[in-house]
């Protein structure tokens, strides 16, 4: 076959306007031995093309047991399967439930809930009080600093990250931009 015209067949083949024919004809051409070296980098895509038509399945009929076996669990049903993180939020929030529901049944199960006992309370448990509730506003506004930094850290992670991103295109930047180079057909 014609050099010029496989070149022709294949600028048509990548931008995806090719004919199953012209693949035919691309997949035998490529198969043969006469093939000409600034051709020889496209052999092993069109060899993949030509082993993968003939692989025949490890097990014939696969496919038939596989719906059956399907249709045998209920085909049509619909099941969602949720992440982790769900079902962990939804067994956490049934227990929190069951907990409220709980605490409820023995705050009434007494007959009444006396309020006045709240309503004055003694000078030690206030004072007391006072001072748990200041140390909690410490180590809350402590906890808070803290959680800053950690933003912080976080913020060069993703930059470091970045980095490494621009460092994989610096790589590989001269085989993306002198791809005439290095199949040696440089149009310069």
């Amino acid at each position: 076959m014609n050099t010029r015209e496989i070149e022709e067949i294949l600028a048509r083949y990548f931008d995806g306007e090719s004919t199953l024919a012209e693949e035919g004809k691309l997949r035998e051409f490529f198969s043969g031995d006469e093939v000409p070296p600034h051709l020889e980098p496209y052999r092993p895509l069109f060899a993949f093309f030509t082993d993968e038509n003939r692989e025949e399945p490890a097990s014939p009929g696969f496919e038939q047991r596989l719906t059956a076996a399907l249709e045998s669990h209920g085909a049509g049903k619909v099941v969602v399967m949720q992440p982790h993180r769900h079902r962990i939020l939804f067994i956490s929030s049934i227990a929190a439930t069951v907990l409220l529901l709980i605490g409820i049944f023995f705050t009434l199960r007494t007959g009444r809930v006396d309020l006045t006992a709240f309503s004055k309370p003694d000078p030690e448990v206030e004072r007391a009080w006072n001072d748990t509730r200041g140390a909690l506003l410490l180590l809350s506004g402590n906890f808070n600093h803290g959680l800053g930094q950690a933003e912080r850290l976080q913020t060069v992670g993703k930059a470091l990250e970045n980095l490494t991103l621009f460092n994989k295109f610096y790589q590989y930047q001269p085989v993306i931009i002198n791809q005439d180079d290095r199949n040696g057909t440089s149009i310069k």
